[in-house]
């Protein structure tokens, strides 16, 4: 059924105003839903056993919401048209939920809770939401997204949390049980769109790949020492992706690679553990106007190792790390402001083991480096 054959039990409707109800209490459930037309309108509710659903609509102004509980979880969800609402929530055990929606002004939300956890959105057209939210164990979410001012949040971490937040950023705290192995892909095909990732506690992976302008990328992380974070935030467009913003917070052992080929962007990484950054820039011509700022804070004898490197002119960089410190930035391009400070306060190592490099070519360039300990 998830696959969108349909078929099984099997309900469907063609014409105006329709509605359908399917409620299930145990062992092998099965089902499929199939409507098509005007006001279509389709509620599932599944507890227990070897579980499945898909729901498959088109038309005007459809509405699903599927809700399943235990074991075998499954769940798929299609709707092309307009004005389309898609809910899918799952709570135990081998979870999957596939969501596709097609056309304009559509919502996808996907909330799953336990176990080996899956969920894919996708959506073509323009006004989409996406939501994601997954809680323990085996996490993974995929979002693709075509079309402009489309909104894409994931969160992935533990249940019976506590909010605070980190580095400004909205995160989980206070992890009663742990959100494992979580991973989130974002893929944006289109301007002005928000990207928002949060991730907590155990091996934290995200990808974002933007092609557009204008977009405002926000990832924030938190790990274990031992486990850590690995953020990768790629974004360019037909000219080049412009006057993007993107902000990176992780915390625990830190990765973070931001690639853009474009002008006008704002990067912001601020990393606490044990953190490595690579920030990468440039254009169709040249990488102009961009503003990179990179802050990492080591405790105790861990290193931070920040990469920086653009083709362009015009571009300010500043880069604050406090630890066993190594900075290395290379720009191609005139006018550009450069800040480096660093400040090992590892005692044994006060005032040593700051290392920086600063490689430009090109004209009217500022360049100031402070190393120094406490």
């Amino acid at each position: 059924t998830s696959s969108l054959n349909l078929d099984q039990a099997s309900v469907q409707q063609t014409g105006d105003a329709n509605r359908a109800d399917y409620s299930a209490e145990g062992e092998y459930n099965l089902f499929a839903i199939r409507q098509s037309g005007d006001m279509n309108q389709s509620d599932v509710t599944v507890t227990g056993a070897g579980n499945e659903t898909a729901l498959d609509q088109d038309g005007t102004s459809n509405m699903s919401n599927i809700v399943q509980d235990g074991d075998g979880n499954d769940a798929a969800g299609l709707a092309k048209g307009d004005g389309n609402t898609n809910d899918i929530a799952q709570d135990g055990f081998g979870n999957a939920a596939l969501a596709t929606l097609t056309g304009d002004d559509n919502s996808s939300t996907i909330d799953q809770d336990g176990n080996d956890n899956a969920a894919t959105d996708t959506a073509f057209g323009n006004g989409n939401t996406l939501a994601t939210t997954q809680d323990g164990n085996r996490n993974a979410s995929t979002n693709l997204v075509s079309g402009d001012d489309n909104d894409v949040t994931v969160d992935q971490g533990p249940t019976a949390a506590v909010w605070g937040s980190f580095y400004g950023f909205p995160i989980l705290l206070s992890p009663a049980r742990g959100g494992n192995d979580n991973a989130s892909a974002a893929y944006v095909n289109g301007d002005d769109n928000s990207v928002n990732v949060g991730q907590v506690y155990n091996r934290n992976d995200s990808d974002v790949e933007i092609r557009g302008d204008d977009n405002d990328v926000n990832v924030g992380q938190l790990g274990t020492s031992s486990a850590g974070n690995d953020s990768d935030v790629w974004i360019s467009g037909a000219f080049g992706g412009d006057g993007n913003k993107v902000d990176v917070a992780q915390d625990g052992t830190n990765t973070s690679d931001v690639d853009i080929y474009g002008d006008d962007n704002t990067v912001a990484v601020d990393q606490e553990g044990t953190n490595t950054s690579t920030v990468e820039i440039s254009g169709l011509l040249d990488g102009d106007d961009n503003d990179v700022s990179i802050l990492q804070d080591s405790a105790g004898s861990r290193a931070n190792d920040s990469d920086v490197e653009i083709f362009g002119n015009a571009n300010g960089v500043d880069v604050d790390q406090q630890g066993k410190n190594d900075s290395d930035i290379d720009i191609v391009g005139s006018s550009n402001d450069v800040s480096v400070a660093q400040d090992n306060r590892v005692t044994a190592y006060l005032g040593t083991e700051n290392v920086s490099t600063v490689d430009i070519l090109g004209n009217s360039n500022d360049v100031y480096v402070d190393q120094a300990s406490d």
